[in-house]
């Protein structure tokens, strides 16, 4: 009976590894383009979710991530009048890396303190999404969801004409597992340590 619970949980942790070492599926991208697009949307098709509207913002692991620059061109990173100010160039990224996994993310994104820029290119959980964020957001919601969990959140510039992409972001929105999934691991890795417990006794 105790190598049966062993096997269980072994399983339980080993399918919870394979789905957070495999790349994230993207279900559905909104991209504030009308109905159907919008932040309402992507609430009623997540459910319950989190929010940061970076008042008070300190990017010290004090929140639910904390976001990190990469590469050259970040003139403008800093979190300045409650939100997010960046810079993105070629070959420069911007990660934002979850406490634990989220199953979906979004913001409002105004793209237009430079002018015409590059837009921004996101990649979630090694996927990247086949839309970029428009250069011409002035504020619109861009979000997205995913059938697997993810812990990261990468940014860098995207395709569209420019040389640089200066950009803002505020409301951060993401979606964590269901308490029954994350219970679930929870169980599997106690009993896994139980059986090796008894087990070495």
């Amino acid at each position: 009976m105790d190598f049966k619970k062993g096997l269980i949980a072994t399983a339980i942790i080993c399918s919870s590894l394979v789905a957070a070492n495999a790349q994230a599926a993207i279900l559905d991208i909104f991209d504030g383009s009308g109905a159907g697009e919008n932040r309402a949307d992507w609430e009623a098709a997540v459910g319950a979710f989190s929010e940061e509207d970076f008042t008070g913002f300190n990017n010290d692991g004090s929140e639910d991530f904390v976001i990190t620059a990469q590469g050259g061109g970040h003139t403008d990173f800093g979190f300045a009048n409650d939100r997010l100010n960046d810079r993105l160039v070629s070959g420069s990224s911007t990660t934002i890396t979850f406490d634990y996994p989220i199953l979906a993310f979004g913001a409002n994104w105004d793209l237009s303190p430079a002018g015409q820029g590059l837009g921004i290119e996101i990649t979630a959980g090694g996927t990247t999404l086949t839309t970029e964020i428009p250069a011409n957001f002035t504020g619109q919601f861009f979000g997205f969801t995913s059938d697997m969990e993810i812990s990261s959140v990468v940014l860098r510039s995207g395709s569209q004409p420019g040389i640089a992409e200066t950009y803002n972001a505020d409301n951060f929105v993401y979606k964590v597992p269901e308490p029954a999934s994350l219970a679930l691991l929870g169980i599997g890795l106690a009993g896994l340590g139980f059986s090796r417990r008894k087990k070495n006794s």
